[in-house]
Parts: C-alpha cells; sequence; structure tokens
C-alpha cells in the first residue's frame, strides 16, 4: 500500500497479500499498527525506505493456508476495506 493509505489505516482493516495475485491470495485483519523509522529495504518490494508502519494481521484460513497471525510492513500489504 502507498503511504497515503497506511497512515489511515486503523485496527479492523481488511487487507490482502499484495505479493500474491489470483484464487490463492490470503486475506487478513489488522489488529495493530505501529510506526517505525529508519533506511530498511522491504522483504517483498526489496527496495529501501525510510519509514513504514508495523501491521500485526490475523490472517483468515482457507484450504491452502492454516489461520496465522504474523507482522507485516504496510508496504507489503492492500487495502481492501478500511474502518470506520
Amino acid at each position: 500500500m502507498n503511504w497515503k493509505e497506511a497512515v489511515k489505516i486503523k485496527a479492523g482493516a481488511i487487507v490482502r497479500e499484495s505479493w500474491c495475485t489470483g484464487n490463492e491470495t490470503r486475506t487478513g485483519l489488522v489488529l495493530a499498527k505501529e510506526y517505525q523509522e529508519g533506511e530498511k529495504r522491504e522483504t517483498v518490494l526489496m527496495l529501501k525506505r525510510d519509514k513504514r508502519y508495523i501491521l500485526t494481521v490475523n490472517w483468515f484460513s482457507t484450504n491452502r493456508f492454516p489461520q496465522k497471525i504474523k507482522k507485516h510492513s504496510s508496504w507489503d500489504v492492500m487495502v481492501i476495506k478500511h474502518t470506520k
């Protein structure tokens, strides 16, 4: 997601994996958000970014993937629906 969307995201938003397309894409619920500064290479995009939000996401269970809670950079996920 871009920085504008990352700033707006709140706990309760629905997100999906940005690195996966098609029927195998997992969706999840954002549980928490924390701000982090410092230059770091993003795991999916492999680009250097100087700021990010670390999102704790509860991934929904699918046939292929079990339910799991993981932390991801805001640059590695895409928003499906924001909370109000």
